[in-house]
């Protein structure tokens, strides 16, 4: 995608040819000029080597190829014939001598397994991206990638929830992700609490990533609707120990209040090759104070002047534009946690590798301790309510309204968590190629404690409440046998079994002393179990040269066990339910000259609800949350039509895409006698009608600066509704109409580097009923336009020095909550052991 890594990317990827030069001590050469020509010398694609010695080249052709590799003071470097297939990525390592000294021929080059989610479109992000991005945290790596959002309130949000293409920010049960193969995606909750567990990689580990959007492969579940993002890590091939880290400091004004929150976050990491065994150890920890994420108001206003006046508070408007006074918020976040991680390959023959990683994280997440009241009396005093949430017990400019005092009360999440995953990779007899990936996620400690009143609040007694999960996780299981040359070389084959199972239990208990996390009366308890079992083929048929035929299917098998709620001493077991569905896949695509593309992809695909939707059953200070035990799959049936041309160093792409969903399953909140309700019901059917454009150039202009440019256009919107016909025609929440990323970067010097970006997207709803009308208040879904810029040095030794700024004009925009404000940072990477001089 940019210099160094890739010089052209289209969204369907057909083979791709990469590889590192070094010379002959083994020390990486940037610089070198990797030339890949066609057999035929009818075509020819030049890429240069990045700062560690990498090359890719991208969109190429199957066929046959020659590549050429030269730099300055060494002997020209010439490949024997490589066979690229589609979907197959050649990996091939260079070795330049000096010039004086006869050049050498490649011995026959590394294979890697073939892709084959080549249906589907994609968009990679390249190395050089990624040490251009601002990335406290790995989630950023995606954030300027067509048609992707990700909700990341602060640096060190648990809550970073993924939307792509037509699944919305809070639609998280739509999207996959993986890190080398190995689940990350949440299968048990989705809406703000289905993040997925990004922290379980640390940012330096990421090598590179990319996006497949749609359900378009037979390989993937039906959980990938909106699409699945592929993280890649990296493992070193020499000792390294290598230390880093950022710095991060944010200014932020809001009610009339500034203040300034700071963060860090330090790696320190340790890995080396010995013979055939790699491995890398590492400890990520971050800190960061965040601004505050809730904040008090009523808008249940009373014409009253019998209240106690008091002042420090604002009158204003909700998001639906009913009067409301704002009269306290909950503070700075405080976010600390800590990740130890192992990730360990054994190659046990050419062929053959086993892989494993162990992760442990400990987070810990104070809210509220910090919390800020507005009110004060007319001798300054603060005033914190009388514990009564159905009274009016202060005034402003003539308005009653209620103080509720458990609003300022203290929110601490704590989270230990222990991953473990085993991959097994190598090659069967007849050119039968084999993956097994399982895992397993134990939720080892993980609870919330919220107490009913502030602790310098006069009528704080210590009571409270504590959420905390029981005997919670999931298990997964992968297995893939794909053939390349399936019959014969114009056939490729895939099939394989994917099984997951996943468990929720979720207990309620009052406290007479939250301080000290008293369990004093447990009040509910809900959960229950759902596995989901998968069985894909899928076959390629390059009919012609210039013509090609995808197709497939995935037979599913769901069920639900052991599902109860216990509350108020009443017991209620829910049936057990099970379920099966078929999901064809089809693809096509024409090349009537070379780098000029058509394709249509289609896809039916059901994605079924998670233990959340199914089981949840919690009263909190937010609301009460209601699962529905009786929830049936969404089942969409999912369209693009996708165009896309090769630039001499880049590509542009168009693709139409279309997602048609019955039954679609999202939170709807309503009040009942005054208490906030969450309920995860069905909406009849969704349509979304998106128009994604995509340019990508290299070298604009024959400068030093490289592109990229998404916009997209989307039209989402509610066609069907039985139980609210009022809101068909309605557009759905969290999906604004326009999007737009632009990402550039600028290679002042060999060791110089700048990059600037703008995030935009438009004015969207929150609710179903399109009430929220009002902009730039708490509540609302905004527009907002992010610019960052950052600069870089890449020193000789290895590491870098950066300095950025996310948000430079401070666009003040909430996403219900507020987004970050301008946010300065520092970032370093040093190498303290490397036996590599770059």
């Amino acid at each position: 995608m940019f210099v160094g890594i890739a010089s052209s990317q289209n969204q369907t990827m057909r083979g791709v040819i990469k590889g590192e030069v070094l010379d002959a001590q083994g020390l990486v050469l940037p610089g070198a000029i990797v030339t890949i020509v066609s057999d035929n010398e009818s075509s020819s694609t030049s890429t240069a080597t990045d700062r560690q010695g990498h090359f890719a080249q991208y969109d190429l052709v199957p066929g046959v190829y020659n590549v050429r590799v030269t730099l300055v003071g060494f002997s020209v470097f010439r490949s024997s014939p490589l066979e690229l297939r589609l979907g197959e990525s050649i990996n091939l390592n260079v070795t330049l001598q000096l010039a004086q000294v006869a050049e050498q021929v490649t011995v026959i080059p590394a294979r890697e397994a073939r892709r084959t989610d080549y249906p589907s479109p994609s968009n990679v992000v390249s190395s050089e991206q990624l040490e251009s991005l601002i990335t406290p945290t790995v989630e950023d790596v995606i954030n300027y990638q067509p048609s992707a959002v990700v909700r990341k309130r602060f640096i060190g949000d648990s809550n970073g929830t993924l939307g792509l293409r037509g699944a919305n920010m809070f639609q998280t049960a739509r999207s996959l992700v993986y890190a080398d193969g190995v689940p990350l995606h949440n299968p048990l909750r989705t809406r703000w609490n289905g993040a997925p567990r990004w922290s379980l990689v640390a940012p330096e580990e990421i090598e590179s990533a990319e996006i497949i959007y749609g359900p378009f492969s037979a390989e993937y579940s039906g959980n990938s609707m909106g699409g699945v993002v592929k993280l890649n890590t990296r493992l070193p091939e020499t000792a390294e120990l290598r230390v880093s880290g950022n710095l991060f400091s944010q200014g932020y004004s809001a009610n009339g209040r500034t203040d300034r929150y700071n963060g860090n976050r330090l790696s320190t990491s340790y890995g080396n090759r010995l013979g055939r065994f790699q491995f890398h150890v590492l400890h990520n920890r971050l800190n960061n104070l965040s601004q505050p994420q809730a904040y008090a108001r009523d808008d249940s206003l009373v014409v009253s002047n019998s209240q106690e006046g008091v002042s420090g508070v604002s009158k204003g408007v909700t998001e639906t534009g009913d009067s409301a006074i704002t009269y306290g918020d909950d503070g700075p976040q405080q976010v600390r946690s800590d990740l130890f991680k192992a990730k360990a390959r054994y190659q046990h023959a050419a062929q053959w590798s086993q892989t494993w990683i162990a992760a442990y994280e400990d987070r810990d997440w104070k809210g509220g301790r910090f919390a800020n009241n507005y009110i004060r009396d007319d001798a300054g005093q603060t005033i914190w309510g009388d514990g009564n949430n159905r009274t009016k017990d202060a005034a402003y400019s003539n308005n009653a309204f209620n103080v509720r005092n458990d609003l300022f009360g203290i929110n601490d999440r704590l989270r230990r968590s222990l991953f473990g995953s085993w991959e097994l990779d190598g090659e069967l007899a007849n050119n039968w190629q084999l993956e097994a990936v399982a895992s397993a996620f134990n939720i080892l400690n993980d609870y919330s404690v919220e107490s009913n009143f502030n602790p310098a609040d006069p009528l704080d007694d210590g009571s409270g409440g504590i959420t905390k999960f029981g005997d919670s996780g999931w298990q997964t299981f992968d297995l893939k046998l794909n053939d390349p040359d399936f019959v014969h070389s114009d056939l490729s084959f895939v099939t394989g079994v994917s099984s997951s199972r996943q468990k929720i239990i979720l207990d309620q208990y009052s406290s007479t002393d939250y301080r000290n996390r008293l369990e004093s009366k447990r009040n509910g308890s809900a959960g229950g179990k759902t596995s989901l079992t998968g069985l894909f083929a899928q076959l390629g048929w390059r009919i012609y040269n210039d013509i090609e035929l995808t197709v497939g299917g995935r037979q599913e098998f769901w069920s639900s066990r052991g599902g109860y709620v216990l509350r108020r001493g009443t017991s209620t077991n829910h049936p057990e339910r099970d379920r099966n569905t078929f999901s064809p896949k089809f693809s096509a695509g024409w090349e009537p000259v070379e780098r000029l593309r058509f394709q249509y992809s289609s896809a039916k695909a059901s994605r079924f609800p998670l233990p959340e939707e199914l089981y949840d059953n919690e009263v909190r200070t937010y609301g009460t949350v209601l699962g529905d035990a009786r929830l049936e799959p969404e089942e969409g049936v999912h369209h693009n039509i996708g165009f896309q041309r090769g630039l001499s160093d880049g590509h542009v792409e168009v693709n139409y895409f279309r997602d048609d969903v019955d039954n679609t399953i999202f939170t709807q909140f309503q009040f009942v006698e005054g208490v906030g309700v969450y309920s995860f019901l069905p909406i009849d059917r969704v349509v979304t009608d998106g128009i994604e454009i995509v340019f990508d150039q290299r070298r604009l202009l024959n400068s030093r600066f490289d592109m990229q440019l998404s916009t997209t256009l989307l039209n989402s919107r509610i066609v069907e509704h039985a139980e609210k016909s009022v809101w068909i025609g309605n557009q759905f929440p969290r999906m604004p109409k326009f999007r737009m990323t632009v990402f550039g970067i600028y290679n002042l010097t060999s060791a110089w580097q700048a990059s600037i970006g703008l995030r935009h997207a438009g004015n969207q709803f929150g609710d179903l009923d399109n009430g929220d009308v009002i902009n730039n208040v708490f509540g609302s879904m905004d527009a907002f336009s992010f610019f960052e810029t950052k600069l870089s040095y890449l020193l000789p030794t290895g590491g870098r020095f950066a300095f950025g700024v996310s948000n430079m004009t401070n666009d003040i925009a909430f996403v219900h909550h507020p987004w970050p404000q301008r946010t300065f940072f520092t970032e370093f990477s040093l190498d303290v052991i490397s036996d590599v001089i770059r």
